[in-house]
């Protein structure tokens, strides 16, 4: 092994004291190798890892999500010996506890190895052998779809480049206003500090004259200077706040698929995250020029005046710049740590407050309210000590500079033989040391807006690219008459889990009432998600009338389908506006019309206030029931019920019951359900067991 790979090994590989996350750092190890990078929150979904456990299997499968062709099988120590590329070994240390690690090669009769816990190792033989019992190992190579750090980076830059365009002509415009105050402040202040001539020359009233004027001048450009940016600011933070808050509603909501992880906490934090990257956008955009113009031309005036000067204050800014930069990687993990605590935070209170009922009835308080409180405390916690660091070190800018101030105004510097003008010299270091102190501010500013874009880029990156959605498709009606449903060696697994389902195949045809037979955990409700795009099959096809289902769009098939799901699932509105959510002719009358016509009305009417009642007020059955109806309302194609009437009383079961055979020639309809004597009554029946369909 040549010394600049083993300088490559060691300074990619990622250590872990946690045993948990070990397999993911192997993992993100190896990528670093190739020269990528990934987050280990991205890998923790790729991978379906959890707090109590990962599998060799999860690991495949996150590294083929970051392009590499991964192989995960059983090799003996030969092998080993011969192999020349990092591979991942399943290991078994004391007491039993399963570990993974990294084997980067053989050399001089030791293997070379990567420990989570313990960093880069020689091994001997025999050791290896003590603990590689399983002889399991995955190999990790990276394909054309592999992406490195740099072309992240370059991804990345196109990315806050999209962002940032269709505001470019208001930063060009903040920018010239900021440059032309600039420009006025420091003629200003060279007319009240440098006219040294008229001071000494003139009557002492005069000399207050003059100040008083210029001084005047200074500030009302300052005051005006001060309107105009914060009215800029105003209008461009809303507007930069509202289109990067819609590129993060549309992310989730055009994403064909469901992402897992996302919460409503971590949709609350992505909020949070846009008011501070809007904020501090403008305020650096605002005062960066401003302050770097003043700077800049200060600084200049200081090494005319003095050469040693010049080179303290070149001294005093780069150790003010390494104070800042040796803060930042702390300051970044805080910031991290804000976010995702401000996410955890807010989905603790929901789901608190969601299921207060179920804390009153077990006397359980007392317990929700100290875990709410707990959290807040270590949230609070977090963003105190990230405030710490950040007066800490704003805090000893100031000491420095004003340290400084002092030990040099009490420098006298002379002009001329026998004249000491420490007028203008002052104010230049007064006005550097200012500009110093608020580019450390603007410093801080632009680090907590790269930590919160590196936050939102990370997301975005784990999710499909937001499909701007067409507003004439709402109103554009589906022409398609489906037939028949096939579904061809169809197969699902969950990240790093064995498959819920393998091999399915079944026919669905319009004019019998299909249903799917199974026990809880057979995959009956995947199955549902499936057929509605909102999670990916594993391998397999699904056939329309023939014709891949690819060929249709989302928005086409979504139209052709409608399902009605356990728990029934509405939204905090009237029955009547449930019925008509996300139809844009949604018109009161037609959906009354179409409850009488179809028998839903017998039941809604009897609902303490009829149509208008809100959906927080049903029972479970009468939720399921209004389900239903929404479903038929939309006249879809095909129409999937899971456990649709669990909940329901008897009179509401025999109805549908009766209604879907009268439908049935109308539309493919397929149950799913573990009520073996209602299964009886289908004209089709399948059973789903073992993850396969008999």
């Amino acid at each position: 092994m040549e010394p600049g790979e083993l300088r490559k090994i060691k300074s990619t590989f990622i250590k872990s004291s946690n045993q948990i996350s070990a397999g993911l750092a192997c993992i993100a190890s190896v990528i670093k190798f190739y020269g990528g990078s990934i987050s280990f929150s991205k890998l923790l979904q790729n991978s379906g890892a959890s707090k109590e456990n990962v599998s060799l299997l999860g690991l495949c499968k996150a590294a083929r999500i970051e392009g590499f062709k991964t192989d995960g099988y059983k090799a003996n120590i030969d092998y080993l010996k011969k192999n020349e590329k990092p591979v991942i070994l399943h290991i078994t240390r004391d007491k039993g506890a399963e570990d993974f690690f990294v084997l980067y090669g053989w050399q001089n009769g030791k293997f070379m190895v990567g420990d989570p816990s313990w960093g880069i190792l020689e091994m001997r033989e025999n050791e290896l052998e003590a603990i590689w019992k399983s002889k399991a190992l995955m190999t990790m190579e990276p394909l054309v779809a592999f992406k490195t750090e740099k072309i992240k980076r370059t991804e990345k830059r196109q990315w806050l480049h999209e962002m940032l365009k269709s505001h470019r002509r208001v930063f060009i415009f903040m920018a010239c206003v900021s440059i032309f105050a600039a420009v006025i402040f420091i003629v200003l202040v060279s007319r009240v500090f440098g006219e040294t001539d008229v001071y000494f020359s003139t009557p002492v009233f005069r000399q207050l004259l003059i100040t008083f004027l210029y001084g005047f001048a200074l500030l009302m450009v300052m005051f005006f200077w001060g309107r105009v940016r914060n009215g800029i600011t105003k209008r461009g933070v809303l507007s930069l706040a509202f289109e990067w808050n819609k590129m993060v509603t549309t992310h989730i909501f055009s994403n064909r698929y469901i992402n897992e992880e996302l919460s409503a906490g971590k949709m609350a934090s992505f909020i949070e995250t846009i008011k501070q990257i809007s904020g501090e956008t403008f305020n650096v955009i605002c005062n960066f020029p401003f302050t770097v113009l003043i700077f800049l031309f200060s600084a200049a005036k200081i090494m005319i005046f003095s050469g040693w000067l010049g080179v303290f204050i070149t001294l005093l800014t780069f150790l003010v710049l390494m104070i800042v930069l040796w803060k930042y990687r702390k300051i970044a993990k805080l910031n991290l740590e804000q976010y995702q605590g401000y996410a955890r935070e807010t989905d603790l209170i929901k789901n608190s407050i969601d299921n207060l009922i179920l804390a009153k009835r077990m006397n359980g308080e007392k317990k929700s309210a100290e875990t709410i409180l707990n959290s807040l405390k270590y949230s609070l916690g977090t963003v105190l000590t990230m405030k710490y660091y950040k007066d800490n070190v704003f805090n000893l800018v100031i000491v420095y500079s004003v340290i400084s101030f002092m030990i040099l105004v009490a420098v006298p510097v002379v002009n001329t033989p026998g004249n000491f003008i420490m007028i203008e010299l002052t104010g230049w270091l007064l006005a550097f040391f200012c500009c110093l102190l608020k580019l450390t501010d603007i410093g801080f500013g632009t680090l907590n807006m790269a930590c919160s874009l590196n936050y939102l880029y990370s997301w975005t990156e784990q999710n499909e690219s937001a499909k701007e959605v067409n507003p004439e498709q709402y109103t554009r009606p589906v022409v398609n008459v489906v037939q028949k449903l096939n579904l061809n060696n169809l197969a699902f697994s969950f990240p790093g889990r064995l498959p819920v389902f393998n091999k399915v195949n079944v026919q669905i045809e319009r004019g019998k009432l299909n249903f799917i037979y199974g026990n809880t955990g057979t995959g009956k409700s995947a199955l549902v998600s499936i057929l509605n795009r909102l999670l990916p099959v594993s391998s397999g096809e699904i056939e329309v009338d023939g014709e891949n289902w690819d060929s249709l769009d989302d928005y086409t098939w979504r139209q052709m389908i409608s399902s009605v799901v356990q728990p029934s699932r509405l939204f905090d509105i009237t029955v009547i506006e449930n019925m008509g959510w996300g139809n844009k002719l949604f018109e009161p009358e037609k959906v009354i019309s179409f409850c009488k016509k179809t028998g839903f009305g017998q039941f809604f009417e009897k609902f303490p206030d009829s149509y208008s009642t809100r959906a927080d007020k049903l029972s479970a059955g009468q939720k399921q029931l209004v389900s239903l109806a929404a479903a038929l309302y939309r006249h879809p194609q095909i129409l999937l019920l899971d456990e649709p009437f669990i909940f329901m009383d008897k009179a509401m079961k025999d109805f549908c019951e009766k209604l879907l055979q009268s439908l049935k020639k109308e539309m493919i309809i397929e149950v799913f359900t573990c009520d073996r004597d209602f299964a009886l009554k289908a004209d089709n029946v399948l059973w789903l067991e073992n993850g396969r369909l008999k």
